[in-house]
Parts: C-alpha cells; sequence; structure tokens
C-alpha cells in the first residue's frame, strides 16, 4: 500500500517536472518565464511538506489523534487536492494565467504526503524503514521512465490534448488515497520474528533523534 501511493506521488512529481515546460510554452508563455515558472512549485514544495510532518508530530504525540489516522488525513488530502486541481484544470479550458495558478495549487499540495505514506516507513518498522524505502522508491522510479514517456505519446497521438494527461494523473492520485484511506496501518511488525511464533505486531511509537 505504501509503495503503491509512493508510485503514485512520484508519477505527478516526474511527469509535470519534464512536461511542465512544455505545457506552459503551449500557454504561449515565452521560455524565460516559462521556465521560472516550472521550477516555482518545486520551489514552494518544502513549505507545505515541512509543516504538515511538524503538525502531525504535535498531533500524534498529544495523544488525541491514533497515528494511523494521521497519516491517513495528510495522504488523502495530500492525494485528493492535486486530484481535483487536476481534473479543475482537465474541464474548465481556462485561461493561461489561471491554468498556471491551477498547476502550481496541483503540485503544492502534494508534499502533504509527507506526513503520510513517506513516515509511514517508520510507523510500520523503525529498524528498517531505509531498507524498505529502498525497496518502495525502485518500484517508485517507474513512473519517471513509463510516465514521462506515456505522457510523451498520448500527446503525440492526441493532437496535445492535455486534458487526457491532467486526467490520467488525477485517476493514479485518486484511486491509492481510496485505497491507502481504508487499508493503511501504522502498527510496528517485527521483521526479525524467526518464525517460531507469530508475527508481533504492537502499536507504533514516534522517536525522535
Amino acid at each position: 500500500m505504501i509503495a503503491l501511493n509512493h508510485f503514485a506521488y512520484n508519477w505527478g512529481y516526474y511527469v509535470f517536472a519534464h512536461w511542465l515546460p512544455t505545457y506552459l510554452s503551449e500557454l504561449n508563455y515565452n521560455l524565460n518565464t516559462a521556465g521560472i515558472i516550472s521550477f516555482l512549485p518545486y520551489i514552494l514544495m518544502p513549505f507545505v511538506g515541512i509543516p504538515a510532518g511538524y503538525i502531525s508530530d504535535v498531533l500524534i504525540t498529544s495523544n488525541r489523534v491514533s497515528t494511523v489516522a494521521v497519516r491517513k488525513f495528510f495522504q488523502v488530502l495530500g492525494f485528493m487536492l492535486p486530484a481535483l486541481f487536476l481534473v479543475l484544470l482537465s474541464t474548465i479550458k481556462p485561461d493561461a494565467s489561471t491554468a498556471v495558478v491551477i498547476m502550481i495549487c496541483a503540485l503544492v499540495c502534494a508534499p502533504l504526503t509527507v506526513a503520510g505514506y513517506t513516515t509511514n516507513f517508520i510507523d510500520i518498522s523503525p529498524k528498517y524503514a531505509a531498507l524498505l524505502f529502498s525497496f518502495s522508491n525502485t518500484t517508485a522510479t517507474i513512473p519517471g521512465i513509463v510516465g514521462v514517456s506515456l505522457t510523451g505519446y498520448i500527446l503525440d497521438h492526441s493532437n496535445h490534448n492535455w486534458s487526457i494527461v491532467f486526467l490520467l494523473a488525477a485517476g493514479i492520485y485518486f484511486v491509492p488515497a481510496i485505497l491507502y484511506g481504508i487499508f493503511a496501518k501504522a502498527e510496528t511488525i517485527d521483521f526479525d520474528d524467526d518464525g517460531d511464533s507469530n508475527t508481533v505486531v504492537t502499536k507504533s511509537s514516534i522517536q525522535t533523534h
């Protein structure tokens, strides 16, 4: 479940990092302006992701909200908002300036998932979180190859119909968000269990360094 959401996050990240300048140029922005605007969402992302991580820690350490509830909230919000912005962008046919604002909003909302799937690795295995992340990240590199190439194929064979690209990305955000909201866990799994007994599952704890 975590790897699926990791895949979905990277789909939007890689696809739009690669194709956003092309989209902006087709909106008749000059190359200098398009380059600056294309870079802007990625500058703003930390200003969303860092506060999301801080707020999630405050909520969890207050013992008023469960860890899994916090993870689900930020993950679903961090995917649903971009999905909605992309659907909006594909349906209303906005002017260039409005399209840019909507696109920036879609990309900037995604780092809310810093408090969702990204931190969930630590919840389920503080000891092996880095290893689990590396396995997940292997899968999540696929969008950098397949997603970017597929987007080019779609544009070439649809007379540059960006609505298809936006709706596809929205769907890839939407489905994992729903599944995460239903099935995500935040319980520590003992991967060192020797197999003589059932895997030990305990409540996760926040570790500070």
